[in-house]
């Protein structure tokens, strides 16, 4: 049991920093860091649950993101939190259609995306067997 702690140690550093360098990385045309998005994000949601055009499974889908962040204090089982970690670059490509030819793109364009969702998952990875959701 001694021999897995420093492993799960690690993951959880690294899922904390990861996790907290997503807030000041910035998007590939430097005109958005991760923190402004995070709150971008919840206007969004909030707007696309609410509108009429058919774009609210986009809302829900930032919403699940969105929840993903209160998983590095919730503890959750760790495929839930994989599924929440996705939800938010699925949202954001169910967007614009037209964006499905350039993923290669967008993902660079969400460059702060990347190590948010790798540190929420080492986050719960790092976490106790006895949460239910560790990853051995």
């Amino acid at each position: 049991m001694t021999a897995t702690m420093p492993s799960r140690d690690r993951r959880l550093r690294l899922g904390w920093l990861l996790f907290l360098a997503s807030m000041i990385t910035p998007s590939i045309d430097m005109k958005f860091f991760g923190v402004q998005v995070f709150i971008l994000a919840s206007r969004a949601a909030w707007s696309l649950l609410r509108s009429t055009s058919g774009s609210s499974l986009a809302g829900i889908g930032l919403v699940v993101g969105l929840c993903a962040n209160a998983f590095v204090i919730v503890p959750v089982h760790w495929a839930i939190c994989v599924a929440a970690v996705l939800a938010p670059y699925v949202a954001y490509l169910s967007l614009d259609p037209a964006l499905h030819a350039h993923t290669l793109q967008v993902a660079f364009r969400m460059a702060f995306y990347f190590p948010w969702a790798l540190g929420i998952c080492l986050i719960n990875a790092g976490r106790p067997a006895s949460t239910g959701n560790a990853v051995s």
